[in-house]
């Protein structure tokens, strides 16, 4: 779904905007990405390109390194993806009320992994009764990767 928007000849698109409300399934499950109002479009013509804005988006869904340093990759989308991910694995909202230890869903599950280690504890019940643990390790680690790449114009091979 993100690899055709982030792939395309010419130029990438970043939505800018990924969250469940317009993340579309048709008839056949296939999925369709909506609500281009926040997207961007840069050149991928170079070997590394980026773009400089303040952040757009949903609160929860988008990435704070964004904020912090107002560059524009790819990686706004995949972090918001991880966002959407996690939303399904816990059934719980991207925020939270403000009474929370942790008010944003991906707060609490990189917080809940990196220092308790006790992910199971907030996934639904009834998921982990019927997802084959191999197959909750691999939606938990692809998650995880969304949330956890860094943002570095350096490094970021545009290809």
């Amino acid at each position: 779904m993100l690899k055709r928007l982030h792939s395309s000849r010419g130029h990438i698109v970043l939505h800018r905007d990924i969250k469940s409300s317009n993340i579309l399934l048709d008839t056949y499950w296939n999925t369709k990405i909506s609500n281009f109002g926040l997207s961007s479009i840069i050149p991928a013509s170079k070997e590394f390109s980026f773009h400089v804005s303040s952040p757009v988006g949903t609160f929860g869904y988008f990435d704070p390194r964004d904020a912090e340093t107002g560059v524009l990759t790819k990686q706004v989308d995949v972090y918001s993806f991880g966002v959407v991910l996690f939303k399904v694995l816990c059934g719980r909202l991207c925020t939270g009320n403000y009474k929370d230890d942790y008010p944003l869903i991906s707060k609490l599950a990189q917080s809940y992994w990196n220092e308790e280690k006790r992910i199971h504890t907030i996934l639904l019940d009834c998921l982990q009764d019927q997802i084959s643990p191999t197959s909750l390790s691999k939606f938990l680690s692809i998650a995880y990767k969304c949330l956890e790449i860094t943002i570095n114009v350096l490094q970021y091979p545009i290809s």
